[in-house]
């Protein structure tokens, strides 16, 4: 019997499979390809690395907060703060700025659709809004 694979060969010998029937052979054969998977799966995964940082009780709790504020868990919050801070990962969004600068984006897209169909529209409103939405843009971008 020929084998391409000196280490099948030599799986198959360490087994005693080459002295079995046919059927052991191809039994033993299946089951060095499964662990032969199974160990290069295992070599090619890449092992993440761990650090576990310390926090005082206070600072736990700042992060806590902050970490709710965005609605995410303090460990996902602190992985992407520092990231961001190192230029790898994207900043965390202030979701409350976000929301609130949608909003008034939404009430001028509102009054310029009203004001494309003749209806009366506050133009002033209108300005005010996208004021206030570029003021809370600039103050978010300083950041």
């Amino acid at each position: 019997m020929k084998f391409r694979s000196k280490a099948l060969w030599q799986y198959l010998n360490d087994t005693g499979a080459l002295q079995g029937s046919q059927e052991d052979i191809e039994r033993a054969k299946r089951n060095y390809r499964r662990e032969y998977k199974r160990k290069w799966r295992q070599d090619k995964v890449i092992k993440p690395i761990e650090l576990r940082p310390g926090f005082t009780a206070r600072e736990y709790k700042e992060l806590k907060i902050a970490a709710k504020m965005v609605g995410l868990t303090p460990t996902i919050f602190i992985k992407q703060s520092a990231l961001a801070s190192a230029g790898v990962g994207k900043a965390i969004p202030e979701k409350a700025k976000l929301l609130s600068v949608l909003q008034l984006v939404s009430m001028v897209s509102i009054a310029v659709f009203k004001a494309k169909h003749g209806r009366a529209t506050d133009i002033q409103t209108v300005a005010s809004s996208i004021e206030q939405a570029e003021k809370i843009l600039l103050e978010y971008l300083k950041d």
